[in-house]
């Protein structure tokens, strides 16, 4: 039986296709040792001679304009991909009733959205009224709710065993024996924001600038604070370099830093999820309940800022209103022109004088 071979040609092209990928590689490998070679002469030249106190305010100016500018960026990122937050204020009522024979009673904890349209001076905020299209109902609010009397926990309600949005919560009960118609009420409320805010701890807040925030936004300021004081590693990306900051920050839970001072990113952001995020506390309302000492329509109460989506306008048209764009880009373009002006010729100064050598 005769063996088939391969026509020529064939066997030409795949030594040409060799030849072409071995050029390509050593041509990468030779610019790989110019790129080396120069960023080892920067270092060098920046070593030999110290930077000037004017350069070095046009660094911190750069870096004071990195930070606004990524700042603006995150939260225009978080606009574009959900809907922009608009603050409402949950206004929360407190109140309880009594039966005729005045041995037991009923507690209601009622809530809504404060609507200027609905609002009675008089009455510190009127509930009657229908309810707009669209508007939130009171347990969207709350992921949870605890409801305690004396010091007993009599009623624990969860967001996400509920069936359909409700406007307040009752709980009956009897006075106890001795109590003289008295009773302590606590009630705990666990807000539900979307998505979830923690709080941030103090050392961690003074780097990215904020008390209060998610997770996706904290990991990316975490990330500006990296990019705009020069931490992120020019060989892997996926590393950044631990400044005296980071350090402390680090080291007050015994996360393991390298000699080298070198960390993964996300490890980094896996520690300070777990370690410097923690819950927000519940708020607590304390009412106390008497045979006949409250109407209803004077309750308990209490007002709660919260940030809610405004699924009826364009994503990105609050955040553009509430900047004013014209003074402030016209303000920048003015600094920072003169910064590259000065910067300019600073830098022909020191070409000047580096090329006496």
């Amino acid at each position: 039986m005769r063996q088939c071979l391969p026509p020529p040609s064939f066997s030409m092209h795949k030594q040409d296709a060799a030849a072409a990928n071995t050029a390509a590689k050593r041509a990468n490998g030779r610019r790989k040792l110019v790129l080396d070679d120069a960023r080892a002469h920067d270092r060098v030249r920046r070593s030999t001679y110290e930077e000037s106190a004017a350069f070095l305010a046009l660094k911190e100016l750069e870096q004071e304009i990195d930070a606004v500018t990524h700042r603006e960026h995150v939260d225009h990122i978080e606009c574009v991909r959900k809907y922009e937050r608009v603050k409402k204020t949950v206004r929360v009522y407190v109140f309880h009733t009594t039966r005729e024979d005045g041995e037991g009673y009923t507690l209601h904890v009622v809530g809504r959205v404060v609507s200027p349209r609905r609002e009675d001076p008089e009455r510190g905020g009127s509930a009657d009224g229908d309810i707009e299209r669209g508007e939130r109902r009171f347990s969207q609010f709350i992921r949870q709710m605890d409801i305690s009397i004396d010091g007993t926990q009599r009623c624990s309600w969860l967001l996400h065993k509920s069936i359909g949005a409700k406007d307040g919560f009752e709980l009956r009960g009897t006075f106890g024996a001795g109590s003289g118609g008295v009773a302590d009420a606590n009630v705990k409320l666990w807000l539900n924001h979307e998505p979830e805010i923690f709080s941030v701890a103090p050392d961690l807040a003074r780097m990215v600038g904020s008390l209060f925030s998610t997770r996706g936004k904290l990991i990316g300021d975490l990330w500006g604070y990296c990019a705009v004081n020069r931490l992120i590693s020019q060989e892997d990306s996926c590393e950044v370099r631990v400044d005296d900051s980071l350090l402390a920050l680090l080291s007050s839970d015994g996360f393991p830093v390298p000699a080298n001072k070198r960390v993964n990113f996300q490890a980094l952001c896996e520690y300070v999820c777990a370690k410097k995020i923690t819950v927000i506390p519940p708020i607590e309302l304390k009412y106390k309940i008497r045979v006949g000492s409250t109407a209803p329509s004077k309750p308990d109460c209490y007002d709660i800022d919260m940030d809610v989506p405004n699924k009826h306008q364009n994503p990105t048209g609050p955040w553009l209103d509430k900047h004013n764009f014209g003074r402030d880009i016209d303000t920048l373009h003015g600094r920072i022109r003169a910064a590259m002006m000065h910067i300019d010729a600073h830098k022909a100064r020191r070409e000047y004088y580096c090329g006496l050598q």
